[in-house]
């Protein structure tokens, strides 16, 4: 199934993209569209990174598992976090982010196409 490998690889990103939130949150805020080098924030790009790996996690272990069904719900809520995703970076208004959004709105239409191939066993 096309939608299974699909879904690996959707875990295979989230996890890598959080690891790499966690362990480099400074290059990973100007990934996702608000660079910033302030500690502070760059605890919520850690706590994305969380997010994302916990996300990850869920989509491989329920591979794994072989319940086709509910990874794709798990990647459509994968899409609506990218979808959030997307809105935090379309509301903060900074100059060139159009690659940042078009990275989310692409990652949010990915996952969707790959919930739904999973959800209608395709």
């Amino acid at each position: 199934m096309i939608g299974l490998a699909l879904a690996a690889l959707v875990a295979l990103a989230f996890l890598a993209l959080g690891v790499g939130a966690i362990a480099a949150p400074g290059p990973s805020a100007g990934g996702y569209g608000i660079p910033s080098e302030d500690a502070a924030a760059l605890a919520y790009v850690r706590a994305t990174g969380a997010r994302d790996v916990v996300l990850g996690v869920l989509v491989a272990i329920f591979l794994v598992l072989g319940k086709h069904r509910t990874v794709g719900v798990i990647v459509g809520v994968c899409a609506l976090a990218a979808v959030a995703d997307f809105l935090i970076v379309a509301a903060a208004r900074r100059p060139g982010a159009e690659r940042n959004l078009a990275i989310h709105g692409g990652g949010a239409a990915g996952c969707a196409l790959v919930s739904a191939l999973l959800i209608f066993g395709v």
